[in-house]
């Protein structure tokens, strides 16, 4: 019964309110700025805490002797430059423009970041209107896995700032030439800076053709190409390094003048097995869950043809997947296929991850077409697998303290007399005789399924009370199984995300960060050797994981195939052909000592081969540096110097 007055309108209920509340104007841009800047907070903040990797102190450092012109890029007997060009030439230019220090850099990793989160933002607004901007800046802002990653001066950060640039200036229909031509030039760029995204550019060209027509696709063919095949002939022919590194040995013989004569083992010789590649897949998982949940997500509603219609959304569709897949693929083939580098594969993701998220708006008025049975059955299946593997993948994170959850003893000793408690891992150990590694792994797996079951069961029995509530007759009826595939495929995405982020709450909590700027430290340790090696001087270096401290001591000779450390050692060699190449061995490393001014090495590399030498190699030693990493053990550099 109405109760209003006549000419009355009814209040609005509760769900109306919250709609006309969505609709003022600039609370979802509010809402992605508050995003935003937690972002930038949470990058600054991690660019204090997180030590220096192999990879940031390469690419700043080389990076800054190509730029003052003490090496050329891919010259023999350099620096072993394994990565196209602007990879090292982007960051050094920053070193070499400004003060040279891992601060700049990462200040310069700052910078990258917060230009991706706006083209991010641009495009995700475009794609989906404002609301979709919002809730994918948070989803963004809320992994914290991708926000390390995006924290160190590392080419993550670069690429996928270039990359969402590309995608920001051509998705969508009508788009000026000049800006599609702009987007061409950066694709072209995209591939001169890191060699594993070179197959961005078949695919985007494709959708070019695509969704703009022939005449556009032909000036950013003719652009992408251009930019391409100018930066080789800068760098030829010896960028062919790095397709002699990439390239199979026996497909390429033509590129055997850039290699070692033969494959000679090192110090850096990973057995892949199985176990590893799964540890690698799953943790892959959880720190790009977002990402990859939603790219299934949208394939579930996506691929009917029939059902869109806005063709150009099923054109964006259609390249965003595709760019999606092949990327994964080709970075799971070169990661767990290849076996090189297993554990690189989630921060290989960091480049791409995000065109998963911008999957989501596109397919998003397709949401209310009907879900087959069979295909709801195939996303709970999905969902019980991803709580095990994401479970599985955090079991350093999370399996300890689960390990210590108190069972019955009486479960243990089959006896209703029995009283008291014992820990799972007693438990796992008398009953299976597990160790405590496969105890972690096996408690940790076995969490994440309960959370699916439990993830599935509570959607279920909010589904129900949601339908009861709202009475409708056609959700009861022929449409009801629809609506719940769509409400359970919500709460994975948002609940798996929520989760598998708590797991990074649980890893910080556990993680030792030391109190004191990881910055701060590098630039003490840097400018400590600054103060005792003059300008001149030839450097044996084996002073630590990353080359980070060298950017504070200028215009010294170092011995250029010792940077990349234990990945360029090999066992044997001749000499001459190892350094030409950007390599070395103990015979070399014997040579320098006998010939450095100064050596330089880290206290945890500081073994009986260094004592033996450089007591008797006519050295002094001076004081050592502060730990290059405050609260870190034995990251103090020892400096020797040769006796006059």
């Amino acid at each position: 019964m109405n109760n209003s007055a006549p000419g009355q309108k009814d209040p609005p209920g509760r769900f109306q309110r919250i709609k006309d509340l969505g609709s003022l104007p600039y609370i979802a841009e509010i809402l992605s700025l508050i995003g935003g800047i937690l972002f930038i907070f949470q990058q600054y903040r991690y660019s204090h805490l997180l030590p220096s990797v192999l990879d940031e102190g390469l690419y700043l450092y080389k990076g800054l002797l190509y730029l003052s012109r003490q090496y050329s890029m891919y010259q023999f007997y350099g620096p072993w430059s394994n990565k196209m060009p602007f990879g090292f030439l982007i960051p050094g230019a920053v070193q070499y423009l400004f003060e040279p220090g891992l601060g700049t850099g990462r200040l310069f990793a700052l910078f990258l970041g917060g230009l991706f989160l706006l083209g991010f933002w641009i495009l995700a607004r475009r794609i989906g209107g404002r609301w979709w901007a919002a809730l994918l800046v948070w989803m963004i802002a809320l992994n914290v896995a991708l926000i390390k990653m995006y924290s160190l001066a590392v080419s993550q950060v670069l690429i996928a700032c270039m990359l969402v640039w590309v995608l920001a200036l051509v998705l969508g229909k009508d788009l000026p030439a000049w800006q599609i031509a702009l987007s061409s030039i950066l694709a072209g760029f995209l591939v001169v800076t890191r060699i594993n995204m070179a197959m961005v550019i078949p695919i985007f060209l494709l959708y070019i053709f695509w969704q703009h027509g022939v005449k556009i696709g032909s000036i950013a063919t003719t652009l992408s190409a251009l930019t391409v095949i100018i930066v080789h002939a800068l760098f030829w022919p010896g960028i062919l390094q790095v397709y002699a590194l990439t390239l199979p040995r026996s497909a390429t013989p033509f590129l055997d003048a850039w290699r070692t004569p033969e494959r000679i083992p090192g110090a850096w010789n990973p057995v892949p097995t199985t176990e590893n590649r799964l540890l690698s897949l799953f943790q892959t998982y959880r720190n790009h869950f977002f990402g990859l949940a939603a790219v299934f997500t949208a394939s579930v509603f996506g691929f009917r043809r029939r059902d869109w219609e806005n063709k150009s959304d099923f054109r964006t569709f259609i390249f965003l997947f595709s760019l999606f897949l092949v990327l994964l693929l080709a970075h799971m083939w070169a990661s767990l296929g290849q076996g090189y580098c297993i554990y690189c594969l989630t921060s290989y993701l960091a480049f791409f991850s995000f065109t998963g998220f911008l999957i989501l708006p596109v397919t998003y008025p397709l949401w209310r077409n009907r879900i087959p049975v069979w295909l709801q059955v195939v996303v709970v299946i999905v969902i019980l697998v991803s709580g095990a593997a994401i479970g599985f993948g955090a079991y350093e994170q999370i399996g300890a303290e689960l390990l210590e959850i108190q069972i019955p003893r009486s479960i243990l000793e089959l006896s209703p007399g029995s009283s008291g408690t014992i820990p799972i891992h007693n438990y796992l150990k008398k009953t299976y005789d597990y160790d405590f590694k496969t105890s972690r792994r096996i408690v940790s797996a076995s969490f994440g399924l309960i959370i699916a079951v439990l993830l599935i069961f509570l959607s279920t029995g909010l589904f129900l009370v949601y339908t009861i509530l709202n009475k409708r007759e056609k959700t009861a009826g022929r449409t009801w199984l629809s609506w719940y595939g769509v409400w359970l495929l919500l709460v994975f995405l948002l609940g798996g995300a929520a989760l598998t982020q708590a797991v990074d709450l649980v890893e910080e909590r556990n993680t030792y960060f030391c109190d004191r700027d990881v910055i701060a430290s590098y630039q003490a340790a840097g400018k400590h050797l600054a103060n005792r090696i003059p300008p001149g001087s030839k450097v044996y270096w084996k002073g630590g994981n990353s080359a980070a401290p060298l950017l504070y001591v200028p215009g010294i000779q170092i011995y250029p195939s010792q940077l990349n450390g234990d990945y360029t050692y090999k066992n044997y060699g001749d000499p001459d052909t190892l350094t030409k190449h950007g390599y070395w061995s103990e015979g070399l490393a014997e040579q320098w000592i006998k010939e450095a001014d100064f050596i330089l090495v880290q206290q945890r590399f500081y073994d009986e081969w260094y004592r033996e030498r450089l007591k008797t190699g006519g050295f002094e030693e001076l004081e050592s540096t502060p730990p290059s990493v405050y609260c870190e053990e034995n990251s103090h550099i020892r400096i020797f110097k040769r006796a006059d």
